[in-house]
């Protein structure tokens, strides 16, 4: 309505030549009057044609003019219609229930004309200001819900960016955790393997939080993927990974902070060589490394500015050894100054606690268990920044590539494809890849429905080690010890026609179909069945 004559008025009036005079002064102005003799009847037209602004007399039969304004006002879809009472009363008692209700306002008897109209376009007025204030309302909405989709398809890029949680690597096993504090935010890990014994790892964090520091923490990793051709940032012209502190220096060239953004990231690149078993690293701004060696924690301190704070920074490179089973994790500083209900942060000790008491499960739980407690320590009534953590762990042969998932039927969809690309690195073979990847489809299905059952939590690990002329895989669990092979003399004598889940457990056929032999070991409170198959 851009005219307030133009308006739909409902008026609710039991005596006749009051209603007439009314709607007939009304229509004279150009409203649009919807006239009913007594409340009844008025409820009946509102809901069938909702007007602009309701008239009411005060004491109607049926139904009087507090039950009116009493009904109006409690329909959701109603509300908003400004409501007048007519009376010829001066009960305050009346008035004051009226206005409790929610009535606009109420115009005395006998009627004035020039108070009926004035009140009248006020009314319209205050019905046509609340529609634009809805209808911006409503405007503002879906720009929210738009802006709230191209966020979370923003954050949807962002995490598709981050690691595959089935890659393997020979030598290492990798597990990380990645929330930012909203939709997008400025941490970003990845692993990068370089070449057969080389692998480059990082964690970085943009100043700031939301949209900017997101796309500038993208934008940073995007160039670090590229950049893994021989005489790149990463990778010099004979194939081998460059010094950290060389990869750090030139991404200080160039992200130098501007004026106007303010945008700088802390920094952490190693590069692990699982050959040397070391780890050279460049820590720039970032939270120390934690190493734990398998009977402590230590953290490296070692470390520089961040990068494009300052321009022409002398950025260093550092070496540790790492003995098999070693553990090294990087992390936001939004784990260790998560703040508790005390307004305490969460702090290293913490951190150091956490990891070390996790020591005999796998990284995947280790790292699951910190989130957890950092979770439970967190208080929510505080923003918080966001929450990322990378770990690393030394195999204890580095020809064998490790992943561990959760123990659910997708998740061994994933080792199989992963055993699948181990397999065709060695050979191009096919059949057997196939072969290979049925027979852990097999063994894995059968872990989570018998070695897990009912219980609704556990992890697979899956080891797997090629040559020219084998492979070898190892299927992991933590369940309960059972001995899938104890009802057997040997593999090759298996009577898998005859077996079944109780007797056989890991469907015996299908291996012994497609594998050369296997073998079942209770080592460290875990179940390890090791399939073999020629090439």
């Amino acid at each position: 309505m851009s005219d307030v004559s133009q308006a739909k008025i409902l008026l609710a009036e039991d005596d006749v030549t009051t209603r007439l005079v009314i709607s007939q002064l009304l229509a004279a102005q150009g409203y649009q009057v919807m006239a009913a003799i007594d409340g009844l009847e008025a409820v009946t037209i509102l809901e069938q044609t909702p007007p602009d602004v309701i008239i009411t007399d005060l004491n109607m039969p049926n139904l009087d003019g507090i039950e009116v304004v009493r009904i109006v006002k409690s329909m959701p879809e109603f509300t908003d219609i400004p409501v007048l009472v007519l009376t010829a009363e001066d009960n305050q008692n009346s008035l004051r229930k009226l206005f409790e209700l929610g009535a606009t306002d109420y115009i005395r008897k006998p009627i004035s004309e020039v108070e009926l109209l004035a009140r009248l376009a006020a009314a319209v007025r205050l019905k046509q200001e609340t529609e634009r204030r809805k209808q911006k309302e409503r405007e503002l909405n879906r720009s929210l819900q738009s802006l709230q989709r191209d966020l979370h398809a923003a954050g949807e890029i962002q995490r598709g960016m981050l690691p595959k949680g089935n890659v393997m690597i020979a030598g290492i096993e990798m597990a990380w955790h990645f929330r930012p504090s909203e939709a997008v935010g400025g941490d970003i890990l990845n692993y990068i393997r370089i070449n057969d014994h080389q692998v480059a790892f990082y964690l970085l964090d943009v100043s700031g939080h939301g949209v900017p520091s997101a796309l500038f923490a993208v934008s940073i990793n995007s160039m670090l993927i590229q950049n893994t051709r021989p005489g790149g940032l990463l990778i010099d012209h004979e194939g081998l990974a460059r010094q950290p502190h060389e990869v750090v220096s030139e991404l200080n060239q160039l992200f130098q902070m501007d004026h106007e953004s303010q945008k700088y990231f802390t920094f952490t690149y190693a590069v692990l060589d699982t050959q040397q078993r070391t780890i050279d690293y460049t820590q720039a701004g970032q939270t120390p490394a934690l190493h734990f060696n398998g009977q402590r924690c230590e953290y490296w301190e070692e470390g520089d500015l961040p990068v494009g704070m300052m321009p022409n920074v002398q950025f260093k490179t550092y070496s540790r050894k790492i003995e098999p089973g070693s553990r090294v994790y990087l992390y936001s500083d939004g784990i260790v100054e998560a703040f508790g209900l005390d307004n305490e942060q969460y702090g290293y000790d913490r951190l150091s606690n956490i990891v070390a008491s996790h020591n005999g499960k796998t990284l995947t739980e280790s790292i699951r268990a910190l989130i957890s407690d950092v979770d439970n320590w967190l208080n929510v009534s505080i923003e918080q920044d966001d929450i990322t953590v990378l770990g690393i762990e030394m195999v204890p042969d580095f020809k064998t590539a490790r992943v561990t998932v959760e123990a659910t039927t997708d998740a061994v969809r994933t080792l199989c494809a992963t055993v699948r690309e181990v397999v065709m690195q060695v050979s191009n073979n096919q059949e057997v890849a196939t072969w290979i990847e049925m027979a852990i489809a097999e063994a894995g299905n059968n872990i989570v429905q018998h070695g897990y059952g009912d219980s609704g939590r556990g992890e697979i690990r899956l080891e797997a080690k090629a040559s020219s002329d084998m492979v070898e895989v190892s299927l992991i669990d933590f369940a309960a010890p059972y001995n899938p092979l104890e009802a057997e003399v040997d593999f090759e004598n298996w009577d898998y026609t005859n077996a079944d889940e109780v007797s056989a457990g890991l469907g015996l056929g299908i291996m012994r179909a497609m594998m050369d032999d296997a073998s079942y070991e209770r080592v460290d409170n875990s179940n390890r069945l090791t399939m073999r198959r020629s090439l």
